[in-house]
């Protein structure tokens, strides 16, 4: 899927080691296989978080998760879990 556009929600960054999280929500067409899901052209989102640790200004660790249960229920892969 190579147009999605991401957008960040809430930033929280501080402590020692320094932390950053970030929660973000990735929207587009579903213009790509995903999963071995062909092309839908259905308008996806997909909402997700990173954590970051940073040691002497340089990333050391990086979690990232997303919703792809959601997504494939978006695409009509999956049904909606009950």
């Amino acid at each position: 899927m190579r147009h999605l556009a991401g957008r960040a929600g809430s930033v929280v960054a501080g402590g020692r080691p320094t932390w950053l999280v970030c929660r973000f929500t990735r929207t587009g067409p579903h213009d790509g296989p995903l999963l071995g899901v062909p092309p839908t052209g259905v308008e996806i989102a997909l909402p997700g978080i990173t954590v970051l640790r940073f040691r002497d200004g340089r990333c050391v660790e990086r979690w990232s998760a997303a919703d792809m249960l959601g997504v494939l229920v978006q695409v009509g892969a999956v049904p909606a879990p009950v």
